[in-house]
């Protein structure tokens, strides 16, 4: 009777499981980028946390917050703002559908003029997502219009030269500069505006400073290497004495340090050695 060939444990023929040894005996190659690079190439995780840039905190403000204004005011870009920090036309357009929703219209609904002077009513419509989550993208046929108004004049008396040849465009200008900035709350006058009587600052309260404006002040701050800490103590406070009117007036002159309207003093910038 033929002997029976001896199996191994694992189930393989003799013959395979010498192969198997010839094959792993010999030098292994492989293609793992573990075998590229040495130990000083790993970084662990608190080392590299220290060469990551600080994440500036997400900064979110309600319609109806006392310190909406000041938030808006942080989305423009330099170059939408005139001298005096004041928010120009195509700036307002382009921060309304940013933080409202798209312009469903914009357009004059009477215009009166004699030559010298004109006057013009506007009609701004908003496709309103301003209450929506952010995760509902609906369609413009299921959002609801919210529509706003503004009245403007334009004259000689209150236009430079050479704009004060053409008293129609200017008050077009001006009337719907006013609606978009009532559409987006805000308490400052637009750059169309400024030759007009400008409209009184709406006052704080005397509250406590909230922690939309405490962000404002942090991330406006990082933005422009000004050290928060030493600007309010130039006050005689620290951040959470502050209140809500000394909360605005700190980001607008940050604001106005951001869009290098105000160059700050040594004394609060930080100190980058």
């Amino acid at each position: 009777m033929a002997k029976k060939k001896k199996e191994p444990a694992g189930g393989d023929t003799i013959e395979q499981e010498k192969a198997a040894e010839d094959i792993f005996s010999g030098p292994i190659y492989t293609d793992s980028i573990l075998d590229a690079v040495g130990p000083e190439d790993f970084v662990t995780s608190t080392e590299e946390d220290k060469t990551k840039e600080p994440v500036e905190e997400k900064v979110y403000a309600k319609y109806t917050d006392p310190e909406w204004s000041d938030y808006v005011m942080c989305e423009f870009l330099p170059e939408e703002l005139d001298e005096k920090g004041n928010p120009r036309l195509y700036g307002l357009r382009r921060v309304t559908e940013l933080l409202l929703g798209e312009i469903a219209y914009s357009k004059p609904v009477s215009v009166s003029s004699n030559g010298e002077s004109a006057s013009v009513q506007w009609e701004l419509g908003i496709y309103w997502r301003m209450s929506l989550p952010n995760w509902m993208d609906l369609s413009r046929d299921d959002l609801t219009i919210r529509v706003f108004g503004a009245y403007c004049g334009a004259s000689e008396k209150n236009m430079k030269h050479p704009y004060s040849n053409y008293p129609e465009s200017m008050a077009c200008s001006r009337s719907e500069a006013k609606a978009l900035r009532r559409a987006l709350n805000l308490r400052c006058i637009s750059s169309e505006e400024v030759q007009e009587k400008e409209e009184a600052d709406v006052k704080l309260d005397n509250s406590i400073i909230t922690e939309v404006q405490k962000c404002l002040i942090k991330n406006v701050s990082k933005r422009c290497n000004v050290d928060y800490v030493k600007l309010i103590a130039k006050q005689g406070k620290e951040i959470d004495a502050l209140t809500r009117q000394e909360g605005s007036e700190i980001c607008r002159r940050l604001n106005s340090i951001q869009q290098k309207r105000e160059i700050p003093e040594d004394d609060i910038m930080v100190n980058i050695n």
